[in-house]
C-alpha cells in the first residue's frame, strides 16, 4: 500500500460489514438490492443474535440494519415494509457518534433520491441504439425499462421494427 493520502485504518481493513468510514463525507447514493438475515456476535447483547443485512447494488458489503436505520429508511422511503425498499435509491452519509465509550463514524440514511428517467421515443437520440440492441438480442425490453420510461405504443414500435 502506498502512503499517498491520509487514510482511516477502518477503510483498509478487511471488514465484513459496511461502516461509516467507508462512506465519503459528501455521502454516497446507493440502490437497495436485497435484505438477508445473518447470525453473529453482538457486543451490545454479548451473545450471538440474528441481524438483518441490507445489500446495495453498487457496494460489495452489506450494512447491518439497526432499529435506527430501519426507522430512517421507513421515513425516507415512506414505507415500513422492506420489500417496498427494494430497487429504491437512498443517500448514505457518515456521522460521528459515541458508542462503547469511543467516537465512531456511523452510517446515516439521509434522503431518498427519486430517479427521473428519460422517456424513450423515436425522437430520443438513444432510440436507434435501443432498437438495434433489442433486435440483435443483446438487451430486453425489461432492461430498457430500467433506464427509460417507455409508452406501450413506443414499446410495440421497438419490438415490431416500426418507425
Amino acid at each position: 500500500m502506498e502512503q499517498k493520502e491520509n487514510t482511516n485504518w477502518r477503510k483498509v481493513m478487511n471488514t465484513k460489514f459496511l461502516n461509516g468510514d467507508e462512506i465519503p463525507q459528501s455521502g454516497q447514493l446507493v440502490t437497495i438490492e436485497k435484505y438477508t438475515e445473518e447470525r453473529f456476535y453482538s457486543p451490545k447483547a454479548k451473545k450471538n443474535e440474528d441481524h438483518v443485512m441490507l445489500w446495495f447494488k453498487n457496494i460489495d458489503k452489506p450494512m447491518i440494519l439497526t432499529n435506527r436505520k430501519a426507522k430512517q429508511l421507513s421515513r425516507v422511503l415512506a414505507s415500513p415494509f422492506m420489500s417496498d425498499w427494494l430497487d429504491k435509491n437512498v443517500q448514505l452519509t457518515p456521522i460521528s457518534e459515541k458508542h462503547f465509550g469511543e467516537i465512531f463514524k456511523v452510517i446515516h440514511v439521509k434522503t431518498a433520491i427519486v430517479e427521473v428517467k428519460d422517456e424513450l421515443t423515436p425522437k430520443n437520440p438513444k432510440w436507434a441504439k435501443a432498437k438495434e440492441a433489442l433486435l440483435n438480442g443483446s438487451t430486453t425490453i425489461d432492461d430498457i425499462k430500467l433506464h427509460y420510461e417507455i409508452s406501450s405504443i413506443n414499446q410495440k414500435k421497438l419490438e415490431t421494427n416500426d418507425k
